[in-house]
């Protein structure tokens, strides 16, 4: 039964839950509407976080008969600080474009809400008000210690959260991924369905992102101690750092232990949680460390593959795909430890022989062959280039045809500095009409001076693409062509086609000011030489020597 109670949010309000404003359209203290967009009545605040605070609110068009109006939450932003305002922008936009049981619905768009004598707006979002408690208020009403839950809640559980991670993770309008998984965001409702709430660290996984994460650059730093893997904490954040998180919220709740009071393996970096979870079966301990591993390549690929290994946890099955070497999969009608297993290293044609005999079936060889690409750039990303490599080229071996692996393939030699490999891999998947590989081959034509040779390459590439990270990749790689021929003004054509594609990143810039310098016109180039060391990554192949170039002349 929800009282009469109409509460001000007005952070700078005297005193918000006076009663007198029960039957009041606006505060009898500061003069701030209680009515927010003529629907919304505040009832009660729910939380308080860093940057804002949730309240439970009844929706006055909801009502009928005389009765109470249907109960939301209203998630209001109190400070006007840019990234915060950002954040909260997208967790309305994520949550407008998923629909899922297992993901709370928001009421249209997030809106503007001025309080009285105030200059700066609220931001507010309205949400669906899930019933129930969420899983770390829920464990520590299970006694003191708390009571773990079995593996066998905990498998049904994980079952729940990997369908929400890949609506998530998989969503066709824009792929994102969590950032803030632990128990006190995942809400139970009365009927068993587990809820993921606070999308306000969601993240949209984009080229530009995995190139930044790939290069080293750091990202909006969001983490929960404890939950957080070490990447995150970097500001480097995955998909797979979300996995991360839910296996330390599932070691969480095995053993009814916060992470951050368990011990860590200083050697492996391993959470040491197994003790205090006795009765779980090794295999299932195995895939918890696994989710849990600390360099994301280690992890599982995606969620398809998790959901795969649940199942053959279930059905008795060993599978361990993150090992890089084995590829031991069999049935038993009982479970043993790990370390009475006799384990088997097979040649890669036998593993993969054994590996299609049991599940090939339900996957097939082109979407292993699309797990092991996907891991590989998952292990590239990570620099961890030699275990890439075998990625890549397993890939392969399932898939002849499949030119983004040949490619990938090829930039990872040419990170390891073996540039002949690099350009056999990158003529095959030029063969296949890839476009990036075009642009990619074209560059290594410019850094030999064979600009003849790449400028038709790239001319062609830009006619097969639509993307614009890749077309902008292309038209920077022409004007750099024509750079090197001392055509002048078709380079700058081209560069600054490039920079109007995309005004963030740096080698347009970069080499826009060197043309500018070859035609004798120094100050024309120092507006550019700014914009290439504001953007300029110190790891990039090309920019990290343009970036000193860039210091140099601006020091002058």
């Amino acid at each position: 039964m929800i009282n009469l109670m109409s509460y001000c949010i007005n952070p700078n309000c005297p005193n918000p839950a006076d009663p007198s404003n029960a039957s009041s359209t606006v505060c009898v203290h500061c003069d701030s509407q209680l009515l927010l967009q003529k629907r919304y009545r505040v009832k009660k605040q729910l939380g308080e976080g860093g940057f804002g605070k949730t309240y439970l609110v009844e929706d006055a068009l909801a009502t009928t008969g005389g009765k109470s109006g249907r109960l939301k939450v209203l998630k209001v932003l109190l400070k006007n600080i840019p990234v915060a305002v950002k954040l909260f922008q997208r967790e309305a936009k994520v949550l407008s474009q998923l629909q899922n049981p297992g993901i709370p619905r928001v009421e249209g768009e997030c809106f503007k809400f001025r309080p009285a004598y105030s200059i700066e707006p609220l931001y507010c979002l309205v949400m669906e008000f899930i019933e129930g408690c969420d899983l770390h208020s829920w464990l520590k009403s299970r006694g003191n210690p708390p009571r773990p839950i079995s593996q066998k809640i905990a498998i049904a559980w994980l079952h729940q959260l990997i369908d929400i991670l890949s609506v998530l993770h998989n969503n066709p309008a824009q792929q994102c991924f969590h950032r803030d998984i632990k128990p006190a965001n995942i809400m139970r409702r009365p009927n068993g369905q587990l809820v993921l709430i606070d999308f306000g660290a969601v993240r949209e996984v984009t080229p530009t992102l995995l190139v930044k994460a790939g290069a080293g650059q750091a990202l909006t730093g969001i983490c929960s101690p404890g939950y957080a893997p070490p990447e995150q904490i970097e500001g480097k954040s995955l998909p797979q750092s979300d996995f991360f998180a839910l296996g330390r919220t599932m070691v969480h709740l095995l053993t009814g232990k916060h992470p951050l009071s368990l011990s860590v393996d200083v050697y492996t970096g391993q959470l040491l949680w197994r003790s205090h979870a006795p009765a779980i079966t090794e295999p299932f301990a195995d895939f918890i460390d696994d989710l849990m591993a600390p360099l994301p390549g280690k992890r599982p690929p995606n969620t398809h593959a998790i959901k795969q290994r649940l199942e053959a946890i279930e059905q008795g099955l060993i599978i361990q795909p993150c090992d890089p070497t084995i590829e031991t999969i069999g049935s038993q009608t009982e479970i043993f430890p790990k370390k009475r297993q006799k384990q088997i290293v097979y040649p890669l044609s036998v593993a993969v022989t054994l590996l299609l005999g049991f599940i090939g079936f339900r996957w097939g060889t082109s979407q292993i062959a699309i797990a092991y690409h996907e891991r590989g750039i998952t292990h590239q990303i990570a620099n961890e280039l030699y275990l890439a490599q075998v990625d890549f080229q397993r890939a392969l071996t399932l898939k002849p045809n499949y030119p983004e692996a040949q490619f990938h393939l090829g930039r990872n030699y040419e990170l390891l500095g073996d540039m002949k490999q690099a350009r056999a891999a990158y003529e095959k998947a030029k063969q296949e009409k890839l476009p990036e590989a075009y642009s990619n081959l074209a560059r290594l034509d410019i850094l030999e001076g064979n600009y003849s040779k790449a400028i038709p390459l790239l001319e062609e590439g830009v006619k097969l693409t639509q993307s614009t990270i890749i077309k902008y990749a292309l038209l920077k790689n022409l004007g750099w062509a024509y750079l090197g021929q001392k055509r002048y003004s078709q380079a700058k054509t081209y560069l600054q086609q490039a920079i109007n594609l995309n005004k963030e990143k740096a080698s347009a810039y970069c080499l826009l000011a060197q043309v500018w310098e070859a035609e004798g016109k120094p100050s024309n180039a120092l507006a550019y030489w700014e914009s290439c060391r504001r953007h300029a990554s110190r790891t990039h192949m090309d920019e990290k020597h343009w970036l000193k170039l860039a210091q140099k002349r601006l020091g002058k």
